[in-house]
C-alpha cells in the first residue's frame, strides 16, 4: 500500500472538471461536513478557499482516525501544503508530511490564526 494521499483531476464529457482525492488504500475521500463544511462540499487545491478546508477535513479525519483533527489542523494543512498544490493537477501527500504537520499544530496550537478554516459549518 502506497504512503501518500493523491488527488487527480478528470474531465467529464461536457468538459465540466472533476475534482477527486484518494486515500492510500485507494478508496475515494469523501467531503466530512460533521468537521468543516462548504455549501459547495467540493475538495479544490492549489489556492486558498473552502474547497481546500473540505480536502484537509476529508486527508485528516481519514488518517488520524478515529480522532477527530482540530481547525488548527486543518488551517496548518492547508497553509503548508494544499494551497501550494498545482491547480488543475494531480498531487500527492506523504503521511509523513501529515505528520509533521499535525504534530506542529499541536505543538503551536494557541498561535495559529484561523483564517482558511476559521468556521465548521
Amino acid at each position: 500500500m502506497p504512503d501518500y494521499y493523491y488527488g487527480k483531476v478528470e474531465t467529464n464529457a461536457d468538459g465540466s472538471q472533476r475534482w477527486r482525492a484518494f486515500a492510500p488504500s485507494g478508496y475515494e475521500l469523501r467531503p466530512r461536513t460533521d468537521i468543516y463544511s462548504h455549501p459547495t462540499g467540493d475538495f479544490a487545491w492549489g489556492y486558498k478557499g473552502s474547497g481546500l478546508c473540505n480536502l484537509a477535513a476529508a486527508i485528516l479525519a481519514d488518517y488520524m482516525a478515529p480522532a477527530v483533527p482540530t481547525r488548527e489542523m486543518l488551517n496548518a494543512l492547508v497553509e503548508r501544503e494544499i494551497s501550494f498544490l498545482r491547480q488543475n493537477q494531480g498531487w500527492m501527500i506523504r503521511r509523513g508530511k501529515l505528520d509533521k504537520i499535525i504534530k506542529q499544530a499541536s505543538e503551536q496550537r494557541s498561535g495559529i490564526v484561523l483564517r482558511n478554516c476559521g468556521s465548521s459549518s
